[in-house]
């Protein structure tokens, strides 16, 4: 594999990783612990009494605007499609410093410096995340720079991630024509990781994992059949 056909690759596995379920996950476990440290904190009465203007100030916008974000494990897999109207962005924008965070030196009345600087990082890597989702959504990277980890943020690559990558999409890179893929009929497990559509409900292109069940729509179609989708592309607005 030449060098430029694994910067091809690993483009698209992060793409994909970007537009994923999973990924929006970690974002809201993330976001989690944040908030539930920040009530933590605030929860001393003594703390509270010190400090009446800040602690009314938390209690409203910043609590009120924090709890709007969705919880970890809420949002269904099955039902997920990266965009700007999905996931915490129903009610939030996808503006971080508009709905996601208002952290100032209010928030962090009386912090321990090692508990300041833990939420610190874990805002440092909610932004990452968050502007990686937003960029992918609206397909607006530029050249290479979502190679670059200094805008990204670190980067958890599996030892198998090429393996991740829909078969179409690493023969496209490497110039290759890839091979038919058989329908697939709900109950069985998915064959090859990708995008996969079902003529039995409209909307329903979805990212399946290899192993993963696939499922049965109902309705009125008969049996649910799952179909390789000609677009691997991530979802765009």
């Amino acid at each position: 594999m030449t060098p430029e056909t694994e910067k091809q690759l690993r483009k698209a596995w992060l793409k994909q990783r970007f537009g994923s379920w999973e990924y929006h996950e970690e974002l809201l476990r993330l976001h989690e612990d944040y908030l539930t440290s920040l009530k933590r904190h605030w929860s001393d009465p003594a703390l509270q009494k010190r400090h009446p203007g800040d602690y009314r100030g938390m209690i409203s916008p910043v609590f009120f605007n924090l709890d709007r974000v969705s919880k970890p494990g809420t949002i269904p897999r099955a039902s997920w499609k990266a965009g700007k109207e999905t996931g915490w962005t129903t009610t939030i924008s996808y503006n971080f410093n508009r709905g996601m965070d208002y952290a100032g030196v209010n928030e962090y009345q009386e912090l321990s410096d090692a508990e300041r600087q833990r939420l610190n990082e874990l805002v440092a890597q909610m932004l990452h995340i968050q502007e990686n989702i937003r960029i992918t959504v609206e397909d607006a990277w530029d050249g290479d720079d979502i190679l670059d980890i200094d805008l990204t943020g670190p980067i958890d690559w599996p030892p198998n991630w090429k393996d991740e990558l829909p078969t179409e999409v690493i023969a496209t890179a490497q110039g290759s024509v890839p091979k038919p893929r058989p329908n697939v009929p709900a109950g069985h497990p998915c064959p090859e990781a990708g995008w996969w559509f079902t003529p039995a409900q409209a909307g329903s292109r979805r990212w399946f994992r290899h192993d993963e069940i696939m499922p049965a729509l109902g309705g009125d179609y008969g049996q649910t059949f799952w179909q390789w989708s000609p677009d691997q592309s991530a979802p765009r607005l």
